[in-house]
């Protein structure tokens, strides 16, 4: 009987770490569709999921960009919704300097102005915050959404493929 109990037990134990195994090395699902990469995907404080996903040629070179995000009624949003030359709405800037580190990959659609940022700073007041930040194109009305699970972070290498927002504060580096 204790040998009965013995065996079960290691059954048991190993079902339950592969499952373990699995879940922990299977990707999380994607906004993004089967033949895009997704760039950069959280999901936020608000519980909604957004990401930047990407097209590729065989030489790595963009192709397309769009911004997806879905709110936790299941709402979607896609922008741009026509992917032919896509990745020439959005713009990036980069600001570097010792201990700080601001990324920033914007675009518009019809007078929203729409910002994925990544902000990290080691001074004094430490800070590490991602998410995105929507607003009307005349600067009014800010709308600053938190990413609380970074799903893909791959932001720095969008920087080098995107044109640079020259009128941006940050600037391109």
């Amino acid at each position: 009987m204790n040998r009965l109990k013995t065996k079960t037990n290691r059954a048991l134990y190993t079902s339950l770490s592969f499952s373990a195994f699995i879940s922990a090395n299977t990707p999380a699902a994607t906004l993004c569709d089967k033949e895009q990469t997704p760039e950069f995907e959280c999901i936020t404080e608000n519980k909604m999921s957004f990401a930047l996903c990407a097209n590729h040629d065989h030489y790595k070179t963009l192709k397309t960009l769009q911004y997806r995000a879905e709110k936790e009624s299941g709402e979607k949003t896609f922008i741009p919704k026509e992917l032919e030359n896509s990745s020439n709405r959005f713009s990036q800037n980069h600001y570097k300097r010792y201990k700080t580190d601001y990324k920033k990959i914007s675009f518009s659609d019809s007078g929203i102005k729409y910002e994925i940022f990544k902000n990290t700073r080691h001074e004094d007041s430490p800070l590490e915050e991602t998410g995105t930040l929507t607003s009307r194109n005349s600067g009014a009305l800010e709308i600053k959404n938190l990413c609380i699970k970074i799903i893909v972070d791959n932001l720095g290498t969008l920087l080098g493929k995107l044109q640079c927002d020259k009128d941006d504060a940050l600037g391109c580096h």
